[in-house]
């Protein structure tokens, strides 16, 4: 199960080959904003409508992939009662499945926290509640 590759590559180039990490108005350098907080743009402004719009989008790639860890981490319940009926060696298919699953979400989970690392806040409610801000300051102008 190779889902971490997917993921990353489908969110925002984490890692990939190219060596940018894909994220329009990072620095180059992996912060998202050029690790400038929304606070910090003048309201209104061209530049805080595309801050806030990249951080949006960076937070809800973080957002989906915690959700993927944490489909990851359950997909084997999903089979419940129905490994002898698919198996001849439940038991050991389910202990196999099981390891690949949860390895692989404890990479996507170490993915999410590299990337929320990236913020320049210090978690994703704080850059969840910093756009929300941000929206009324706008509608506000």
């Amino acid at each position: 199960v190779d889902c971490e590759s997917k993921l990353s590559r489908d969110y925002f180039d984490v890692g990939g080959a190219s060596g940018e990490d894909g994220v329009e108005g990072s620095d180059g350098k992996g912060m998202v904003c050029g690790g400038k907080r929304l606070d910090e743009f003048a309201v209104p402004s061209v530049e805080l409508e595309e801050a806030m719009s990249t951080l949006e989008e960076f937070v809800e790639a973080v957002t989906t992939m915690e959700t993927e860890g944490d489909l990851l981490r359950s997909a084997t319940a999903l089979l419940d009662g129905k490994w002898d009926m698919l198996f001849d060696e439940p038991d050991k298919a389910r202990a196999s499945a099981e390891e690949k699953f949860l390895d692989c979400a404890k990479r996507v989970e170490a993915r999410c926290n590299e990337m929320s690392a990236r913020l320049p806040y210090k978690s994703l409610s704080e850059a969840r509640e910093a756009l929300a801000k941000s929206k009324e300051q706008l509608a506000m102008a």
